[in-house]
């Protein structure tokens, strides 16, 4: 059983960005399960707290300071399935799992604007490695 934690401090925490968070913690969980006949089964599961909110660009406004927020994405993969002469790799994923509603950008057209980030999204992946 292996399980890994990762755990980063952005560039952010020395130094001013525009559009990106003055604080974020980041925490990566992964786990690879036992070896199967055909396949290997892996998890992982990626949190990313955002806790200052974006810095603005073009507006100096204080009320288009984001909100703190947290994102939730999680994948299961299924790899190394050998199919006709390479390895095929099926991922299922997930998105914002928590459904927060957040902006990347704000601006100012007489008013204060902003374009909002992807709700919650599910998917999956198939890939072949040859």
């Amino acid at each position: 059983m292996a399980v890994m934690l990762y755990v980063r401090f952005p560039l952010s925490l020395r130094f001013r960005f525009i559009d990106m968070a003055p604080q974020t913690i980041s925490a990566k969980v992964e786990y690879q399960f036992p070896p199967m006949a055909i396949s290997q089964l892996g998890a992982n599961l990626d949190y990313c707290y955002y806790y200052q909110g974006l810095t603005p660009t073009s507006t100096s406004d204080p009320r288009s300071k984001s909100e703190k927020y947290g994102l939730l994405d999680a994948h299961l993969t299924l790899s190394d399935i050998p199919i006709g002469g390479g390895k095929w790799r099926l991922s299922t994923f997930g998105r914002n799992l928590a459904d927060k509603e957040y902006y990347i950008a704000q601006f100012n057209t007489g008013t204060s604007s902003a374009f909002f980030d992807q709700s919650r999204t599910y998917g999956l992946e198939l890939s072949f490695e040859y």
